[in-house]
């Protein structure tokens, strides 16, 4: 049986989230990956990959273990999900296109009032979006290539903003309609949202969120000011509960990560679905030391079972 210390590379700088890790592993802070003559010499056990997608692609290049996964842009985890079969709002968007309007002719179908999301590829706490609905998408997308200054263009299409001082560029949202780093997904309508966090032979901690009423704020994870509670799997439907867990556990075992962060949802048509994921994550309403007892007890069981017992 091979045995690995607790010398694990991060591949990112330490963050709320990767700092839980400190106290139980050795973090090896810049990697040393040398090639002598056939053999292979790198300063650590197991890479944790996480948003980093050059390390991933390094520690696949040279077959050094590794768990976790690079941070996956909006669209492609729309694909990922369209290709597992799990429920998400209809997607749109188009890579290494500058033009916006071949991104709206996708949408030619839909009536003129029918809504959609703007979103930014990278976006997270729901930062740059946008309701705009068909009509209104060309010029949504004119005004941020023109010259309308940025505060009116807030104004006039509902940009969502973050209240944490300077949590994002001032820009941000302009900057990805200009470079078309940034979607549309249909507006659906939200019964019920979650917050679900998974970890690795865990249970998992879900967040039931306030959906909001305002028009501004159409989804919880829209929202700065949203509000949220602890809920148990075993207090939920058994049908919602079983299926949290089995659509959770598939996208964390493609990502092979040890945690992740998920936003499920409960549509109006009772279909259960998931809006984005990510390893990086928010956790207000979580308990931080139950999450960092989890996360800990996650990235131990995962290393042993995958490389430990090889």
């Amino acid at each position: 049986m091979k045995t690995l210390n607790k010398k694990i590379y991060l591949g990112t700088e330490l963050n709320p989230v990767t700092a839980m890790l400190k106290n139980d592993f050795s973090i090896v802070d810049n990697q040393v990956i040398d090639y002598k003559d056939g053999e292979l010499i790198y300063n650590f056990d197991i890479g944790l990959c996480f948003d980093d997608e050059e390390k991933q692609r390094i520690f696949e290049f040279y077959e050094i273990p590794y768990i976790g996964s690079r941070r996956l842009q909006k669209n492609e985890q729309a694909f990922l999900m369209k290709k597992l079969g799990i429920n998400h709002p209809p997607t749109f968007s188009t890579v290494y296109n500058s033009d916006s309007s071949s991104m709206i002719s996708m949408i030619c179908d839909y009536s003129n009032s029918h809504e959609f999301v703007v979103k930014p590829f990278g976006g997270a706490r729901g930062i740059g979006q946008s309701v705009v609905n068909k009509q209104d998408l060309y010029g949504f997308f004119e005004d941020c290539h023109g010259n309308m200054d940025t505060t009116d263009l807030r104004e006039k299409y509902n940009v969502s903003n973050c209240s944490e001082q300077n949590c994002v560029e001032e820009n941000y949202f302009r900057d990805c309609a200009k470079s078309n780093t940034s979607m549309l997904q249909e507006k659906i309508n939200i019964e019920k949202e979650w917050r679900v966090i998974y970890f690795y032979n865990e249970t998992p901690i879900i967040i039931e969120r306030k959906v909001p009423e305002t028009v501004t704020e159409w989804q919880s994870n829209a929202s700065v000011t949203g509000e949220g509670k602890q809920v148990f799997i075993e207090d939920m439907d058994p049908y919602l509960g079983n299926e949290i867990i089995e659509l959770s556990t598939k996208i964390a075992s493609i990502l092979n990560t040890p945690f992740l962060s998920m936003d499920f949802y409960l549509g109006t048509d009772d279909k259960l679905g998931v809006l984005e994921f990510q390893m990086e994550m928010g956790y207000r309403y979580v308990n931080k030391f139950q999450l960092q007892h989890k996360i800990v007890s996650s990235v131990k069981d995962m290393i042993k079972d995958k490389y430990e017992k090889a």
